[in-house]
């Protein structure tokens, strides 16, 4: 439609999605020049972005997992089908691998569970007759 590509589908978007929240009207009402923003973020997202997954690299896909991320809770925000949304956040956390996400925790939580994590690495490591990394032996 004409709407994507002069980049007004979210000026009118947020007056015709099926299931507005509270927050909808707020975000129709911010200036045009932002919708407009918001539609030309929407073409990089959903277009462009994915393919950050498609390279070897683990910051590319983190920062694709960052951007869907925020891009989900935005659209949960405005109440387009957000409990769809939900559902959508997890394949956005699987762009994270474990250090990251333990990195995200408080540190009170985070070295309980990264000791757990290098025992267990020890334990499985023992058991096939391997020894085990040298950047886990530091953390035992």
């Amino acid at each position: 439609a004409k709407c994507w590509l002069d980049l007004t589908a979210m000026c009118h978007h947020l007056e015709t999605q099926p299931i507005p929240n509270p927050l909808t009207r707020s975000f129709h009402l911010v200036p045009r020049p932002l919708l407009l923003f918001a539609t030309a973020s929407n073409h990089v997202i959903e277009l462009f972005a994915p393919w950050l997954l498609l390279l070897p690299f683990r910051p590319f896909q983190a920062a694709f997992g960052a951007t869907h991320l925020v891009f989900q809770l935005t659209l949960i925000l405005t109440g387009n089908l957000s409990f769809l949304n939900w559902l959508t956040v997890v394949p956005g956390l699987w762009c994270f691998d474990d250090a990251m996400l333990v990195g995200l925790l408080p540190e009170a939580l985070a070295a309980p569970i990264a000791r757990a994590v290098v025992e267990a690495a020890a334990a499985t490591s023992a058991q096939q007759g391997g020894t085990l990394d040298p950047r886990l032996v530091a953390f035992l």
